[in-house]
């Protein structure tokens, strides 16, 4: 083994350890924030906008998924802000503070964890509507040649 690899493999596990625990989050909350943004200028939340075989079925999923758990992501770190001043953690040390921001910081990653299970959750229901809306390729036939 070279020593070149080993201190390659060891800047890369830094570096991913500092990518998640510090910078992960932050994309996170700006891809939320772009999502959001494109939703404004599409239109998506429009239900006149929305030209699906079931407009009601692709609303709620737009609002409840698309649309809900990047709101909460977006807010998240003000209303953590806002807690953060009303409580005056300050009185309570120098650890509860950076827990307090830290697990702040963090949450946008569980909820985006939260929106990616209900995704995947979704992922038969949406399969299944597929499957309705072209039910003669999904039948079993047996053509006989000769009749034709």
């Amino acid at each position: 083994m070279e020593s070149q690899s080993i201190s390659s493999a060891v800047i890369h596990i830094l570096h991913q350890l500092v990518y998640f625990l510090f910078v992960m989050p932050y994309h996170l909350w700006c891809n939320a924030i772009n999502r959001l943004a494109a939703q404004r200028e599409n239109e998506s939340l429009k239900i006149t906008e929305i030209k699906s075989q079931w407009p009601m079925f692709t609303f709620l999923k737009r609002w409840f998924i698309d649309f809900l758990f990047d709101m909460f992501i977006a807010i998240v770190w003000i209303a953590a802000i806002i807690f953060f001043f009303i409580t005056e953690p300050w009185e309570a040390g120098f650890f509860a503070i950076i827990t307090f921001l830290y697990i702040s910081y963090f949450s946008v990653v569980l909820i985006s964890c939260v929106r990616d299970l209900f995704i995947l959750l979704l992922k038969p229901f949406s399969k299944f509507l597929n499957w309705l809306s072209k039910p003669a390729q999904h039948l079993d036939l047996t053509i006989d040649k000769e009749l034709l």
